[in-house]
């Protein structure tokens, strides 16, 4: 049993790891973090929990030095033990995409992502287009070879800025900010979309240079013009505490442009963090502190239902708006049929929820009940009637030609092939226009019925009929991942 518990955890962390950092994550960072704990106890010596990053699949680049990732605690006491009276810098841990980008005697030349930490994804193309120096011009390391590690990253004002282009450019329109930034350096094309983000960086690894203190070096950076994260010295673990309570509450209150998930811990002498050491996984002289996920109080006014791909009903409440995890939060995810029934949940009630990252809000418990809701009986796509699953958690519409069905396993097949262009608006598009009716259909759209759909330009419409082309042969997992089979 608890071999097949393991068995079942390595799979899901390296599942759930590969979804984050391609921008596609199906679960918050505090479940993943469960994930991780729960393997910690059962093997601690696990190779999954040695793994840093992804697995990349193309075009890999060999990090001159490898790309660890950091160790990391959620209790103020663990991390004032972890200084051991060193002063140490405490700077934001920003949630976007790690990169390490090369300057080759002082000029850009390479970047590349993060990888397994030992080879990375090579996005030198994209990151021509993301605000950051080009050119290394202080006295300090001009004309050097420069590493510099950091996070490219989106503020909330370039979101906003980007969701609009992509959707005045028929590419769907994003929701997640948590996502779009690996979602974009994963692009097959538009790469000056980039433009919207921002390289903030936090080490520099140069032979010819000896910064002595962490300071010294987020000051370098500063002077250079990159991007950094706030940062600041604390010298005691009274210090320590007065900060994170800090970082803790602005960053909850929504105090940033940009997303963070905690705080990186720094011994500021740099000679010092290095004779601390390191494992094959994290460096000791550097530690991870995460924020826990507040929670908020609301009142549920409405339940939206929907139906996914293969039938089943999703339900998600409209509550009254609240200020949660930095961001105002109106909708939270409210599982199942089952899930709905046991927690009492209905219009009226009055609930707890939880946030962590840029997911939608959970539900964490019903705090005053308001009577058994009402399920529909009938699909609100086709109006056929509604069936229970065989185990009662969920309602089922059993009409192989509902219009939802079939539209949302196009879309399936579309995201898990990767064929670029066809947002939710396009496909949605094609649908009203019988172009398309099932999967099958994509392969025989020609760009001229698509050029006549609003707000397509013959160029995107061309564009369109050649990414679906493309994808005319896809390696068997992404073939048979896009089919959506159940249980398979």
């Amino acid at each position: 049993m608890k071999d097949n518990r393991i068995a079942q955890l390595e799979e899901l962390i390296v599942h759930h790891k590969q979804k984050y950092y391609r921008g596609e994550a199906e679960i918050s960072d505090e479940e993943y973090d469960a994930l991780e704990d729960e393997l910690r106890e059962l093997d601690p010596k696990n190779y999954v929990l040695q793994m840093v990053g992804y697995e990349v699949t193309e075009q890999k680049v060999r990090h001159d030095r490898p790309m660890l990732s950091l160790d990391k605690t959620r209790e103020p006491t663990e991390a004032v033990k972890w200084m051991d009276g060193d002063p140490c810098v405490i700077s934001d841990k920003l949630d976007g995409s790690s990169a390490s980008v090369i300057f080759s005697r002082g000029v850009f030349s390479l970047a590349k992502t993060r990888g397994d930490g030992v080879f990375g994804e090579n996005i030198t193309a994209y990151f021509a287009h993301i605000r950051a120096p080009k050119l290394l011009l202080s006295d300090a390391w001009r004309g050097k070879d420069v590493e510099l590690r950091g996070e490219v990253c989106v503020t909330r004002d370039a979101f906003a800025k980007l969701a609009d282009e992509m959707q005045r450019r028929g590419l769907g329109r994003p929701t997640s900010i948590r996502n779009i930034v690996a979602g974009l350096l994963h692009r097959k094309d538009n790469l000056e979309l980039c433009r919207h983000l921002e390289y903030f960086a936090y080490e520099v690894f140069c032979d010819d240079l000896v910064i002595p203190t962490e300071m010294d070096k987020f000051g370098l950076l500063t002077q250079e013009g990159f991007g950094v994260p706030r940062y600041r010295l604390v010298r005691t673990g009274d210090d320590l505490y007065e900060a994170i309570a800090e970082y803790s509450a602005r960053t909850a209150d929504g105090g940033y442009d940009y997303l963070t998930d905690g705080l990186v811990l720094s011994v500021d002498d740099v000679r010092a963090q290095l004779d601390r050491g390191f494992t094959a996984h994290h460096p000791k002289g550097k530690l991870a502190f995460k924020f826990k996920s507040g929670v908020a109080t609301t009142t549920v006014r409405e339940i939206e239902v929907s139906l996914g791909r293969t039938g089943r009903l999703t339900f998600v409440g409209i509550v009254d708006p609240v200020k949660l995890s930095h961001a105002t939060v109106r909708r939270v995810t409210l599982n199942n049929v089952k899930y709905i029934r046991d927690h009492r949940i209905n219009v009226g009630a009055v609930i707890e929820i939880t946030r962590s990252g840029e997911v939608i809000p959970k539900h964490e418990r019903t705090l005053e009940p308001a009577g058994e809701y009402r399920f529909p009986e009938r699909c609100p796509s086709c109006e056929t009637a509604l069936e229970p699953s065989e185990t009662e958690v969920d309602l089922l519409c059993p009409n192989g030609l509902c219009p939802a069905k079939r539209k949302n396993r196009v879309a399936h097949w579309i995201a898990m092939v990767g064929i670029d262009n066809i947002g939710d608006e396009t496909l949605a598009k094609l649908f009203e226009n019988d172009l398309v009716e099932g999967i099958e259909d994509l392969y025989d759209l020609d760009w001229k019925p698509l050029a006549k759909l609003e707000k397509l330009a013959e160029k995107s419409a061309r564009k369109i009929a050649q990414n679906i082309q493309n994808k005319k042969q896809v390696p068997l997992v992404n073939f048979l991942a896009g089919l959506g089979i159940e249980g398979l």
